[in-house]
């Protein structure tokens, strides 16, 4: 099983000044929602419960002791609230960011205990060095009656995103392969080594996302995952670098892991024909650290509402060119930032409202466009493989600047008009709504369902031939 723990900087930070140190050993527990898919579990704190000094049975400088009562009262309150639970302690000084002997022997006792007690409810622990910058992390496999090792405890803030390696999965650093030689001597190696623990998903394989999935696999990221339903026609030919006619009639999802293969062959790929609608692609999603949207639909929507349900960074792609009168008048595109936590999206923005249609169920869009309310867009609109690198390398490089902070945390859109030679940055007030804002759907994880094109099943109203 692979575990992640995600924080939002705002609740990270409330945990670390309850931990801070004065003398005595602590405990306090995290109510967490969680995600899954397979083997991989997701687990999201929200809220900090801290116990008070009448809920101690000890606590002195090398040891603590929690009252039965307040434990129970903790899982009522995880079972009443559909929440997993997180404890969480400070080691005294010296003693490091690695859970003890006596951790080893009373934790997994509790954890057992609370198994058989309960169902339905994920039970993990953190334990923090002194000054709070080591920890190491387990979780409590029930299938398996057994510990297993968090593999990574990541902090979404608004402008930056922190990562913790536990000290149970910690290896020595390793020599990077020469490859990566130009990007260390560019960005650092600390930095680069950052990126092997990162996994990052596409959506959308085509001149805007393959590049993105080139990129990812020659900067080394953990694992890449790629996501479209489309092939190759001859009209892709003059934008999606690296084919040929021979490749017309191949997925593009075939495609894109072929070429993130042959650039790395360490590089972990999955790639999927599938459409973002399909369930087994939206879980598959919930489990990466960054998303890239790169497509030309509502589609943008759907993953707008799973980033920040799963508190997952998403940098929203677009390109595009408009002639009037024979002229090219706009030639360029845009790099949106939507970053949980920050209660600003792509839905409260007001962007790309025309595309909420797409959602419509087929009766309604019908009977819409025959009253002429809905006028679809045209298929064909110009695209050039120069202006697509160019919003793919502004969307990476965007990219990067938020996992190492470099960038801005007001910085929503980056707006490209290369026919105007026009770079700008743009911000976008927070005024939040039910998809990221901390009393809505952010940070739920599976308990918010998909957001997928509606039907006509369940509707009394037929469908307009």
């Amino acid at each position: 099983m692979k575990v992640k723990i995600v924080f939002l900087y705002e609740i990270f930070r409330q945990m670390m000044k309850a931990l801070k140190w004065d003398g005595k050993e602590k405990l306090l527990f995290l109510l967490s929602h969680s995600s899954r898919h397979r083997d991989q579990v997701k687990l999201m704190p929200y809220s900090l419960m801290m116990p008070g000094e009448e809920d101690y049975v000890k606590r002195s400088s090398g040891y603590v002791e929690v009252k039965k009562e307040y434990i129970s009262e903790v899982f009522n309150t995880a079972v009443e609230l559909q929440s997993d639970v997180i404890q969480v302690h400070p080691h005294p000084p010296g003693a490091g960011g690695r859970f003890s002997p006596v951790d080893r022997h009373h934790e997994p006792e509790l954890m057992r205990h609370v198994a058989e007690h309960i169902n339905g409810i994920y039970h993990a622990s953190i334990v923090f060095s002194n000054d709070l910058r080591e920890l190491d992390s387990w979780f409590y496999d029930r299938r398996k009656d057994d510990l297993v090792a968090v593999k990574k405890v990541l902090v979404v803030g608004k402008d930056r995103l922190n990562l913790f390696i536990p000290s149970g999965v910690r290896e020595g650093k390793k020599k990077l392969p020469p490859r990566m030689d130009r990007t260390v001597k560019a960005f650092g190696e600390d930095a680069v080594r950052m990126l092997g623990y990162l996994d990052v998903g596409v959506v959308g394989l085509s001149a805007l996302g393959l590049p993105i999935f080139e990129m990812l696999a020659r900067d080394g990221f953990g694992s890449i995952m790629g996501s479209d339903p489309d092939v190759i026609d001859e009209t892709n030919l003059n934008r999606l670098v690296g084919t040929t006619p021979q490749n017309i009639g191949g997925f593009k999802a075939d495609f894109a892991a072929n070429i993130a293969r042959k650039i790395n062959p360490d590089v972990r790929v999955t790639a999927s024909r599938k459409s973002l609608y399909e369930e087994d692609v939206q879980r598959a999603l919930t489990q990466r650290d960054i998303i890239f949207g790169c497509v030309d639909s509502g589609t943008r929507f759907s993953i707008d509402r799973l980033a920040n349900a799963n508190l997952i960074p998403y940098f929203d792609l677009g390109a595009g060119i408009l002639r009037e009168n024979g002229k090219v008048k706009f030639k360029g595109g845009q790099v949106i930032s939507i970053i949980p936590g920050r209660e600003v999206c792509l839905d409260c923005s007001g962007m790309f409202e025309n595309l909420k249609t797409e959602f419509w169920s087929p009766g309604k869009r019908a009977r819409e466009r025959k009253a002429g309310y809905l006028i679809d867009g045209d298929e064909g609109q110009p695209l050039v493989a120069h202006l697509d690198s160019v919003i793919a390398g502004l969307g990476y490089h965007t990219m990067l600047n938020y996992i190492w902070g470099q960038g801005s945390d007001n910085n929503f859109k980056l707006y490209c008009d290369m026919a105007n030679n026009i770079l700008m940055e743009a911000a976008s007030s927070s005024d939040g709504c039910m998809y990221c804002r901390k009393d809505g759907l952010l940070g739920m994880g599976d308990k918010v369902s998909p957001l997928v094109p509606m039907d006509d099943r369940d509707l009394d109203i037929p469908a307009v031939a």
